[in-house]
């Protein structure tokens, strides 16, 4: 303890008395320098204060800066896009309402289609139930009521007389087989060459009865397909005549057409009556003209078609005749 005493002691005799006046002089300035250091403290707190408060007063204004901008851009963005958008929605409206129309007209389309559907098979049924009605009828038609198997006859009153040539006197002389034939020939489905009823020049007439009353509809006339062999051509055969129907108690008659048979044309021709609500049960057939002949006239096979009224009685071998007729 006593030489660290001794050795400050020295040390301190040996200071100089600037160092002294040093010592001495040191505790006044002590307050000063303390203060100094505070207000740099002070200034340098301030700067970075300023400092940090102009960074973030920057930052901040940045930052408004960018968001102004972004909200200009979004601002400008879709004042930009709003006539392509405009546009666009107007394309689609237009669209739409194209396509609504078009769903209209198919829809129209559809209905119509359906209504005609509809209608095309109401006519078809139409016709379906027009051609079996129309079938019926023509069948009934066309049935032969002028057969000789069936009951009809030859009113001989009112028909003219029958073709004879001279040969059939010496026939008669010599007892050969040559008489004529009858007028009921042309009730019977045979039209070979020459088996036929003939009359007297190109004028002439044969009122058929019939076995029942009947609405005549139509007439045929068949005649042969063979050529005659003695003009090489159907010179006999009927050219211009007329049908009628006869009423049997007033003994009037009621025309039913004027017609021509054609010789160009089928050997079986059937000639359309008019339509006239009777029924009768002779039919009368006038030729008027032939195919060139003087001396006579062939016939050799008459139908007549129609239809049958309430009390007509079909005979019960009618059908059968008419199958087997050909």
């Amino acid at each position: 303890m006593e030489t660290r005493s001794q050795g400050r002691l020295r040390a301190l005799q040996q200071r100089t008395p600037e160092e002294h006046s040093g010592e001495e002089a040191g505790p006044s300035q002590l307050p000063r320098n303390g203060q100094s250091n505070t207000l740099q403290k002070k200034r340098l707190f301030t700067i970075l204060l300023t400092v940090v408060a102009a960074f973030i007063v920057g930052f901040s204004g940045a930052c408004v800066a960018r968001m102004g901008q972004e909200r200009q851009e979004q601002k400008v963005l879709p004042e930009q896009c709003l006539p392509e958008v405009v546009a666009t929605r107007n394309r689609l409206a237009g669209l739409q309402d194209q396509n609504a129309k078009m769903l209209q007209e198919y829809r129209e389309v559809v209905a119509l289609l359906t209504d005609k559907i509809s209608t095309l098979k109401k006519e078809l049924q139409d016709t379906r139930d027009t051609v079996s009605i129309n079938c019926f009828k023509k069948s009934q038609q066309m049935l032969d009521w002028a057969l000789k198997s069936t009951g009809a006859t030859i009113d001989l009153e009112r028909s003219s007389e029958t073709y004879t040539w001279d040969g059939m006197r010496l026939c008669r002389l010599f007892w050969l087989p040559c008489t004529p034939n009858t007028p009921d020939t042309i009730l019977q489905p045979d039209v070979s060459l020459g088996n036929c009823w003939a009359f007297q020049g190109s004028r002439g007439q044969v009122v058929i009865r019939l076995p029942a009353k009947i609405r005549a509809a139509m007439v045929t006339i068949i005649h042969t397909s063979e050529m005659d062999s003695e003009l090489g051509k159907f010179s006999s055969a009927p050219r211009d005549f007329t049908i009628s129907g006869v009423d049997e108690e007033k003994e009037t008659e009621t025309l039913l057409g004027t017609f021509t048979y054609a010789v160009q044309k089928e050997p079986m021709q059937t000639f359309p009556l008019q339509e006239i609500p009777r029924a009768f049960q002779f039919i009368k057939i006038v030729i008027h003209s032939n195919w060139g002949n003087p001396e006579y006239t062939c016939i050799y096979w008459v139908q007549v078609h129609g239809r049958g009224t309430a009390t007509s009685h079909w005979p019960e071998d009618m059908s059968s005749a008419n199958k087997n007729k050909k």
